[in-house]
């Protein structure tokens, strides 16, 4: 709930020592207005592909899966949720 009230209340800091493009698509994402948000506006996806922070990056390789991850958690199963946080409060 924090995160979404910040969005929407556009009071969210992006640390300055990000790269432009960085800041450029984060602040899109994070647009408060739904309809206005970097992939929704003009393009749609394709508007988000070409978004300069993702310049170099493979959209085939991605849907051919040929990306490792740069992290795998352990889990015990299928089912295990141990690596998430708590949110039964909401």
């Amino acid at each position: 709930m924090v995160t979404y009230r910040k969005v929407v209340g556009n009071m969210f800091s992006i640390p300055v020592h990000w790269t432009l493009e960085a800041q450029s698509l984060i602040r899109g994402l994070l647009q408060a207005n739904p309809a206005q948000r970097l992939g929704v506006v003009g393009g749609g996806i394709r508007q988000l592909k070409a978004h300069p922070w993702f310049n170099g990056y493979s959209w085939d390789a991605m849907l051919a899966k040929r990306y490792q991850a740069p992290h795998l958690p352990n889990v015990s199963s299928p089912t295990d949720s141990s690596n998430f946080g708590d949110f039964s409060d909401l």
